[in-house]
């Protein structure tokens, strides 16, 4: 970018005060005000106190006859831009560099300041020193004020639902670009993701729950606490929701519980088990209480102290975790060895399986290379 615009060594282009981006924005846009049928400044972010790139979005331009980036020159007196046409439903840009105010330039104010950014003159004074500074320019244009008018409403829709998200937030709702989501609260602490479940999808649906039809931020009855959120949502969304609900919710709920559980067993172990054989052990507690499954499920009937391992297995199915590491820290030991055990079986008919394909491939090959010569 800066070389194609044809900047020395010297030239450098960093951050800006507010006043020098609105000073150098405001200059360009009286400037290609009588070109172009819309002038306009993208949002701002409130509190900046610095900026980059000063931003201008054009829209409709008044003379067609002369090539568009060479009449911008002209218009601007630059010689230099990079110019990207314009793509199907995206602006033509253009972009150059402009030098920061001389020494003896000052900003004026700007005749109004809806923003609430303080104006400074003195800060936009250039200090001296040799290397001039620059600030990076970038024109967007339409062919239609239509197609502006598109991209400010996106933006303006993107910043309410932000503000939307957070003042729902609180109570357990959560909007993303995809829809409204009503979160697990037993789950959102460990997994935020698990914890969503997706309510509606259509913006129609969303806003009339949220009673923003009738101008005004509440639930479907009235300002709910979370709890009874919940409970509003299944009954604004009908039965087939919240059966999806429970279902989710508990599924999510067992897989939180059991990832602590078994967190919590890894430390209770004694501290010498580490590394294959903690693996293990862990991976044959799995395999007892049927969360792994394994090719040789059915070995375990015949193993000694199966009736111990079924009173573990019932206690992590009747949800009585405490009894459940007991047991396990009792038989952790038969259970990772006999997990090895299997395991090293498994691989061992894995690899006879391997060797059996590839014999069969040569055998194959051998055929075609004889049935060839």
């Amino acid at each position: 970018m800066a070389s194609q615009c044809g900047r020395d060594s010297n030239q450098t282009v960093d951050t800006v005060p507010a006043s020098v981006h609105h000073h150098i924005s405001y200059q360009l846009q009286a400037r290609l005000r009588n070109d172009f049928s819309s002038v306009q400044s993208p949002l701002e972010k409130f509190k900046n106190a610095t900026y980059r790139d000063v931003t201008i979005l054009l829209a409709e331009p008044l003379i067609r006859v002369t090539p568009l980036d060479k009449h911008i020159r002209d218009v601007l007196g630059l010689s230099l831009l990079n110019f990207q046409y314009e793509s199907e439903g995206n602006p033509a840009i253009l972009t150059f560099l402009h030098p920061w105010p001389e020494l003896s330039e000052k900003c004026p104010s700007p005749p109004h300041t809806e923003d609430g950014i303080a104006q400074d003159e003195d800060a936009a004074i250039m200090p001296e020193s040799l290397s001039r500074k620059y600030v990076n320019v970038v024109l967007k244009i339409w062919e239609s004020r239509c197609g502006l008018d598109a991209f400010r409403s996106q933006k303006i829709d993107q910043g309410l639902m932000t503000m939307l998200g957070k003042i729902i937030s609180p109570c357990g709702l959560t909007y993303k670009p995809d829809g409204l989501y009503l979160r697990i609260q037993d789950v959102e602490r460990s997994d935020k993701r698990l914890s969503c479940v997706k309510v509606a999808t259509k913006k129609g649906d969303i806003l009339k729950y949220l009673g923003l039809e009738i101008r005004g931020i509440e639930t479907f009855h009235a300002v709910l606490s979370r709890k009874q959120v919940r409970c509003d949502v299944k009954d604004f969304f009908g039965t087939d929701f919240a059966q999806e609900f429970e279902r989710l919710r508990a599924q999510a709920v067992f897989t939180v519980d059991c990832a602590r559980l078994f967190s919590r067993l890894r430390k209770e172990l004694p501290r010498y088990v580490k590394g294959p054989e903690l693996t293990y052990a862990i991976k044959g507690v799995k395999r007892v209480v049927g969360l792994y499954r394994s090719d040789y499920k059915d070995v375990t009937l015949d193993a000694p102290g199966t009736r111990k391992w079924d009173y573990m297995r019932e206690a992590f199915e009747q949800r009585r975790y405490q009894v459940f590491r007991n047991e396990a820290k009792k038989h952790w030991i038969y259970i990772g060895a006999y997990q090895k055990w299997l395991d090293a079986k498994r691989s061992a008919q894995n690899y006879k399986a391997y060797k059996t394909r590839q014999e069969a491939r040569l055998q194959e090959r051998g055929k075609a290379e004889a049935g060839s010569g």
